[in-house]
């Protein structure tokens, strides 16, 4: 297993490589074919991606404060005015006369603490996004390998069902032949009988299993006609490489999304602090005007003016706003590391109790593998002790149920394997879709 870094790339950039598993986009029959399509309709991914692109605004947002602000306004009428004469014996000056005015205003900042401020407080945000929208895609990596294995494991207990049913149901048969001609009893007749029965229950209750998992695989691909899955070849089980915990913990803590997450979200309270402090500081802005009047104090006087004024404005008195909002952020901040801290103890947990689980399911595998091959030698020896009468019927039946059970515990330790591996690159903050394209690698033509 190797150690990879934290980038994603495109689901199936490669066409060489994508050509090879997508026969149609309608079905899901690898787990390539799976995650395309998940990737293409994932709601989940959607809102993330959606999120960061929101997000990303937020940075010219801040560098609007410092950009110029031009606003230009007009206004056109008529007014009905009567002067009176301005020297005696003068005559008046009355009637309808036009009147019209124009005006450009600019206003730009000269220093705004808390807009500079704001910048930088976008940029932490934007890659908070950014590990969001990271996050969301290995969760979505194993959310489809999860669904995709969940319908091998539940149609390998389908199978072991079938089987079981089959062989206790030949059991049942032999034991109520041999009480009628009066080689059995009845005991053994009832005890055949109830578990041929129990696995009548346990087919009823594999079917609904596969037929919930193709649901579930269904839902994350937003493909509702999947009715087969390629299965796994044999394979060779692999554990954790290197071998060591501490370096796979440290791995995540260097590489886990949700942790760079929550170290820009921390980032973001602390300049959020900061804004609110520099609430204090003065602003300086620069604002100028022109302007063109025509009509609106005398008739056909007009006016033209232009003129730029430099202005500052410092609070002095805000009945304790800014110290209250500076006190509340500091808080947010100090809630927002200790988020970060709890990311921290939660991938470290869940990156050792991964790494276990790897180590173990190499040893339950090849423990569940022998355990198999024991059992089907033991029901071969019973049965054939069975014909010659030195073994009992309850002998035959407790073999039988051993084997059942035996090979249901491979198969689920066969599929886990896998799942295992993802579990612990989910964990570390590595997983991509080249890993999809690793385990498709290991699946067979076949279809289940």
């Amino acid at each position: 297993m190797r150690l990879l870094t934290n980038t994603l790339t495109p689901p199936l950039l490669s066409c060489l490589v994508v050509s090879l598993f997508c026969v149609g986009s309608a079905r899901a029959e690898n787990l390539l074919d799976a995650y395309q399509a998940a990737f293409d309709s994932n709601p989940q991914l959607a809102q993330a991606k959606h999120q960061l692109e929101a997000n990303k605004e937020l940075r010219p947002l801040a560098n609007s404060a410092y950009l110029p602000h031009v606003n230009a306004g007009a206004d056109a009428g008529r007014n009905r005015s009567y002067i009176s004469p301005l020297i005696a014996g003068g005559s008046p000056t009355q009637g309808v006369f036009p009147t019209d005015a124009y005006s450009v205003t600019l206003s730009q900042a000269i220093f705004n603490g808390q807009a500079l401020a704001a910048m930088g407080q976008a940029d932490d945000l934007i890659r908070a996004s950014e590990q969001q929208y990271l996050s969301a895609q290995q969760v979505l990596v194993r959310q489809v390998t999860v669904a995709y294995f969940g319908i091998l494991q539940a149609q390998s207990q389908l199978t072991v069902a079938n089987e079981a049913e089959k062989l206790l149901r030949n059991i049942k048969e032999q034991a109520e032949e041999n009480l009628r001609v009066g080689t059995g009893d009845i005991i053994s007749v009832n005890e055949a009988k109830a578990r041929w029965q129990s696995a009548l229950a346990d087919q009823i209750n594999a079917r609904n299993r596969l037929s919930i998992s193709y649901s579930q695989l269904q839902r994350v691909t937003h493909q509702p006609d999947i009715k087969s899955v390629a299965d796994l070849k044999e394979f060779t089980p692999l554990g954790p490489s290197p071998d060591d915990m501490e370096q796979w913990v440290n791995q995540a803590l260097a590489n886990q999304p949700l942790i760079h997450q929550a170290e820009e979200q921390v980032k973001a309270a602390q300049a959020q602090e900061e804004i609110n402090r520099r609430a204090r500081w003065p602003v300086v802005t620069l604002n100028g005007v022109g302007a063109h009047i025509r009509g609106q104090t005398f008739p056909d006087l007009t006016t033209n003016q232009a003129g730029a004024i430099l202005s500052l404005s410092i609070p002095l008195i805000d009945g304790g706003q800014i110290s209250a909002q500076v006190g509340q952020a500091h808080s947010l901040e100090r809630a927002q590391e200790d988020q970060l801290n709890n990311v921290k103890d939660q991938v470290t947990l869940d990156t050792r109790q991964a790494f276990l689980d790897l180590k173990n399911s190499v040893a339950s595998y090849e423990a569940a593998r022998a355990t198999l091959e024991s059992a089907k030698l033991s029901l071969e020896g019973t049965r054939a002790g069975f014909g010659i009468g030195t073994r009992s019927m309850i002998d035959l039946l407790t073999t039988a149920t051993d084997y059942i059970q035996a090979e249901s515990t491979y198969f689920n330790a066969r599929y886990q394997q896998i799942l295992s591996r993802i579990e612990l690159k989910f964990a570390v903050g590595i997983l991509n879709d080249q890993d999809i394209t690793a385990i498709n690698q290991l699946l067979s033509e076949k279809h289940s």
